[in-house]
């Protein structure tokens, strides 16, 4: 019999619970299943040989039969999964929820030695602080078998593009290249000249304002890319994140739904790093919100592609090794990520994908690159990437000096 220190309420020993809880968030119908339709499973080579390797591949994913993903907060890619299902008669078993909540019930069950996830959209900002230094993703080269998708000269720049700091586990299909700095204002409060007085990051500061910004703090996961980013930005950089963070103009917030109540109701003008799609949707349904791109004088572009509906991930010891491959490979195909083009239409999607045989006509071309400017890929390069504990640390430390 199992130790009373092993067991919970009701006699379950603890192990079970634990997956009994770790399968909790994945049913009320988050669980889809399509059949397969051998005519819908794309043709990805001429080359006899890479054709049976995709055709073996499908064959050893329908044997395994699922794939379990966590999706964080990543809602916007459940078409993306059906779709999977539905082309290759592999069961998807989903988990939503934010990035942080997603890596800390993963990193409990892998301490338990309980491996229940095989592909992830986690965050670059949680994936880079918890899931790399505990070694809970796969190395993705490996995994990747589809030529077309192997071929470093079918993506922008010539090769592969990673959001984490060892540079081979959480690839980059999608980036936004940016000129611009988004707000999301209330439309009340906010007309058209006061736009165009907010001519440099400075000018976010002007005393008009104060107190009727708000953000998400630095303590939030959720914001933690857009204070690395903009902390090492030309234009912006660390001075302006401590004034920023330090210099009472600004309302910090945990709660997302405080941001959304507050702009929509008047008690806040405008945003800053704030989660865009909510708003977005706001906007939409004619609430009095309007997204804003800044261009501010002085500014590099930059590139941003570490948010969940930009990165695939596999994880260690994944339980459905093949199905999990099945899905990276088609997911960064032509096929998949043309599926992500015409399907995938609310905005921020799609995105600009960086495979070079994907069109731009749906994207919003203000995210897409333009000759002529220099665009600091601070997402996804290790000279950027290596810098993120220690600049993190230092903006969550001011932050507890004067919101503590």
């Amino acid at each position: 019999m199992a130790n009373s220190k092993n067991r919970v309420g009701g006699g379950v020993d603890r192990r079970t619970f634990v997956r009994w809880l770790a399968a909790a968030p994945l049913v009320a119908g988050l669980t889809r299943t399509f059949p397969a339709r051998a005519a819908d499973v794309p043709k990805m080579s001429d080359d006899p040989a890479i054709q049976k390797i995709w055709q073996d591949m499908i064959v050893a994913a329908q044997a395994e039969g699922k794939i379990s993903i966590s999706a964080s907060g990543n809602r916007t890619f459940t078409a993306v999964y059906d779709e999977f299902s539905r082309k290759f008669g592999v069961e998807t078993v989903i988990s939503y929820g934010g990035g942080s909540e997603q890596a800390t019930r993963m990193l409990a069950e892998r301490k338990g030695g309980i491996y229940a996830v095989d592909v992830g959209h986690v965050g670059a900002n949680t994936l880079n602080r918890r899931l790399l230094p505990a070694g809970a993703m796969a190395p993705m080269e490996p995994i990747l078998v589809l030529p077309e998708v192997k071929d470093p000269k079918q993506w922008y720049g010539d090769r592969h593009w990673y959001a984490d700091s060892d540079q081979k586990y959480a690839f980059v299909h999608s980036a936004d290249f940016t000129t611009a700095f988004t707000i999301h204002a209330n439309t009340k409060l906010m007309k058209d000249a006061d736009f165009a007085a907010l001519k440099t990051p400075q000018d976010l500061f002007d005393p008009k304002w104060k107190k009727k910004i708000v953000a998400l703090s630095p303590m939030e996961g959720q914001a933690g890319n857009s204070y690395f980013r903009y902390g090492q930005l030309k234009g912006f950089g660390m001075d302006w994140m401590k004034q920023l963070i330090q210099g009472g103009n600004v309302d910090f917030v945990s709660d997302s739904r405080l941001i959304e109540d507050g702009l929509a109701g008047g008690k806040y003008a405008f945003t800053l790093f704030a989660i865009q799609q909510p708003l977005d949707k706001m906007q939409r349904q004619g609430l009095p919100i309007k997204r804003v791109a800044l261009e501010f004088e002085g500014v590099d572009g930059v590139v941003t592609g570490g948010s969940t509906s930009q990165i695939v991930e596999v994880y260690d010891k994944a339980p459905h090794p093949n199905a999990a491959k099945l899905f990276a490979n088609w997911l960064l195909s032509k096929d998949g990520q043309m599926f992500i083009y015409n399907n995938l239409n609310n905005p921020p999607d799609p995105h600009n994908s960086l495979r070079k045989d994907i069109p731009k006509e749906k994207v919003d071309p203000t995210t897409v690159p333009k000759d002529g400017v220099t665009y600091e890929a601070i997402d996804m390069l290790p000279e950027y990437l290596n810098k993120r504990d220690d600049l993190m640390k230092q903006l969550q430390d001011w932050y507890k000096e004067s919101h503590s």
